[in-house]
């Protein structure tokens, strides 16, 4: 987690800093790991087709990757000085993004990434969405 400040503190109406810098704008960002593998194939392509447009990684049964997931969030540090409660955001990212991704075949993981090619693309878009 790293917490990087990017505005001057709030000053209150008597010209001193709010407590615990409430006002104060900050970028807070959790990073998040997990290991798949997947294969660049499209079924309405050849092999032929496939093996000249993705190579090796058109090869079955896949490849594997070690991906890491970075999250920022932006917002004001509320009365306690916080932006907002970074366990709740690691349970988010563990329930919607590690728990399903981690060790799983992304190409049929998620619909999302079953109906596309699942490229980092791709794949940041799906995580996007939840």
């Amino acid at each position: 987690m790293v917490a990087a400040p990017v505005a001057a503190a709030a000053i209150a109406s008597n010209g001193t800093t709010a407590p615990h810098g409430a006002g104060r704008f900050c970028l807070i960002t959790r990073r998040a790991t997990f290991c798949a593998s997947h294969r660049y194939w499209l079924p309405e392509l050849s092999a032929a087709d496939n093996e000249a447009r993705f190579g090796r990684c058109s090869g079955s049964p896949g490849h594997g990757h070690n991906y890491e997931l970075v999250v920022t969030m932006a917002g004001p540090l509320d009365a306690n000085g916080m932006v907002l409660n970074l366990s709740e955001v690691k349970h988010h990212i563990r329930r919607q993004v590690t728990e399903p991704l981690d060790f799983s075949f992304l190409n049929t993981t998620w619909p999302q990434l079953a109906s596309k090619l699942p490229c980092t693309e791709w794949l940041c878009h799906c995580i996007w969405q939840r």
